[in-house]
């Protein structure tokens, strides 16, 4: 028979907390007590939006719960947004049973997206923004974003974690392809260095699932000097949200597009 015994060692001066790190068989490491609330369960495969006139807004949910302290009590949650590479928008997120959140007090908080504004093909980006009453904030996506928030961070490649959920407006010209369609997005400013190895942030959409601060650079040696819109690419994907290339094949890390000027 084997018999498992839990053993514990009570310190002087405990405090309640998170655990930074793992320490076994050692003592537990310093607490974290600055760590805003929990956010999970954030919508993040919604059905593609129509766009243009008469396009229901998107709908958002977010499960928030306390962590160390209660949620503060005015506008805990905040739904940030942008369009392609227009400025992020805000809306309160809210928990009351009202503007489309479906059942009050649940800790469900809900915010409607518009899309009505949204062209065919456009990439709209969300991400999540949470506080307590001690002023601490969470984010999900948990990209590193400053706390208390502030002017929107460039996008460092170390991060290695999505910037935001997203999706891409339905195109009615692409409905009736019988090929996959890969979405592509790279702010306008950074064009010329998905061309060199200096890279660039991107994000994609492919068979319904989106890729956000996905790095893409040059590809290969001698078609490096392929005509500058012809190149090939690397595109690596963040640790936590490896593309699925096929379905039932395993998600993997990176993936190579390559240009057919040689053929």
């Amino acid at each position: 028979l084997l018999r498992p015994v839990l053993e514990g060692n009570i310190v002087t001066g405990t405090q309640t907390g998170y655990l930074a790190a793992a320490t076994p068989g050692s003592a537990n490491s310093g607490v974290v007590t600055n760590l805003g609330p929990s956010i999970s369960q954030v919508t993040d495969q919604p059905d593609q939006p129509t766009g243009g006139a008469g396009s229901p807004p998107l709908v958002i949910t977010a499960q928030i719960t306390p962590t160390l302290r209660p949620l503060a009590a005015s506008n805990p949650v905040v739904l940030k947004w942008r369009v392609m590479y227009s400025s992020e928008g805000a809306l309160s997120m809210s928990d009351a049973g009202t503007n489309g959140d479906a059942i009050a007090g649940d800790g469900i908080y809900t915010a409607q997206i518009p899309t009505t504004s949204l062209a065919a093909g456009q990439m709209l980006r969300w991400r999540v923004e949470a506080k307590d009453n001690g002023n601490f904030f969470s984010y999900d996506p948990p990209y590193p974003f400053p706390s208390p928030p502030s002017a929107q961070p460039s996008v460092t490649f170390n991060t290695d974690l999505d910037q935001y959920y997203g999706t891409v407006a339905a195109n009615p010209v692409l409905a009736s392809s019988l090929l996959p369609v890969l979405h592509w997005f790279v702010n306008p400013s950074q064009v010329n260095n998905t061309r060199s190895s200096t890279g660039a942030s991107c994000s994609f959409y492919y068979s319904g699932q989106f890729y956000d601060n996905v790095r893409v650079d040059l590809h290969g040696q001698s078609s490096s000097g392929f005509p500058v819109n012809k190149k090939s690419h690397n595109v690596n994907f963040t640790k936590t949200n490896r593309i699925e290339w096929k379905d039932g094949v395993e998600r993997v890390c990176s993936i190579n597009l390559l240009a057919n000027y040689a053929d």
